[in-house]
């Protein structure tokens, strides 16, 4: 039996773990980290292995666990540090039916895992949900478009190169709120000012993403090749040509939701489903190329930038 304390250390170990290897910055919300991974949080994965077991149990009627597990539900008193009531607790988290109900009308194997995997990854997407919602700095972060059951496109479209995973590094830490702007850097950095300094023009204006994105002029070079080479990567295939040629433009209000997370789009899943995935593939490649090297050449303003 697991109890709450051993559960929050399992919890923590694991969410770390997951955000490390996205190489996402600390105190990035937990949305945020499991969403990218397509994962469930640490307990939701115990919770399923110890459903996974108790359905064993009942399939095995006249089994002398089975037998005790008929008990326990039937007693009146509740013995907390049984394991077949924690499993009845996590029965009531997950909207499942009493686990008496379950040991009365066994379900087969395979369908009872379905069954229970379904319970728990609605449970957690609603509840991830929820979290994202008030937190403002999720500008650009949509979870009603997300799934616990597989990785984020950014992680996903992105192969085995390291240069690309680096890449999307990037976009990853922009899209979680946590890549560090000046407006973001204020708040901790001896450096208090959260204006732009990469340019004198830029003095009184808060440096955020879509100043950095968009509007910033010492960037405004590298802006203008990387837009020539967004519209000249998808000449053979109009449909992508036309979903860049509408939303890669620094005027449009979506420019920014295009470069950091465009697969929350209408236009890109309708285009998505009419193609394949070959679409996400070739607008997270614009997209990904497009954030990284504005994150590079402002590094390089700064005097930060490290090729090593």
């Amino acid at each position: 039996v697991i109890n709450n304390a051993e559960l929050k250390i399992i919890e923590h170990h694991f969410k770390e773990t997951l955000q490390q290897v996205q190489r996402l910055y600390p105190m990035t919300p937990r949305p945020v980290i499991y969403f990218l991974a397509g994962s469930l949080p640490g307990s939701a994965h115990l919770h399923l292995r110890q459903l996974t077991l108790f359905g064993m149990i009942c399939r095995l009627p006249g089994s002398v666990l089975h037998k005790y597990a008929e008990y326990i539900y039937s007693s009146p008193s509740i013995k907390n540090k049984s394991w077949f009531q924690q499993i009845r607790d996590i029965c009531l988290l997950y909207k499942l039916p009493h686990p008496l109900q379950l040991m009365t009308s066994a379900l087969p194997k395979l369908k009872f895992k379905k069954v229970i995997q379904s319970r728990v990854i609605d449970y957690w997407e609603c509840t991830l949900r929820k979290e994202a919602l008030p937190l403002t700095s999720l500008k650009y972060f949509n979870p009603a478009f997300m799934s616990l059951k597989r990785p984020h496109p950014i992680w996903s479209r992105v192969g085995s190169s390291p240069a690309k995973v680096t890449m999307a590094t990037v976009q990853a830490q922009m899209l979680s709120g946590r890549y560090r702007t000046q407006h973001l850097c204020s708040l901790w950095s001896p450096n208090t000012s959260e204006f732009c300094q990469l340019s004198p023009e830029c003095a009184t204006t808060v440096e955020d993403i879509d100043h950095i994105l968009k509007f910033c002029p010492a960037l405004s070079k590298t802006r203008k090749k990387l837009l020539n080479y967004s519209l000249s990567y998808c000449d053979n295939f109009d449909a992508i040509k036309t979903i860049v040629e509408k939303y890669c433009h620094p005027a449009h209000p979506q420019f920014c939701q295009f470069l950091i997370d465009c697969s929350t789009l209408s236009d890109v899943i309708r285009t998505a489903q009419i193609y394949d995935d070959s679409v996400l593939e070739y607008l997270f490649t614009i997209t990904r190329t497009f954030c990284y090297n504005m994150h590079k050449e402002r590094l390089k303003i700064l005097g930060r930038w490290n090729h090593f």
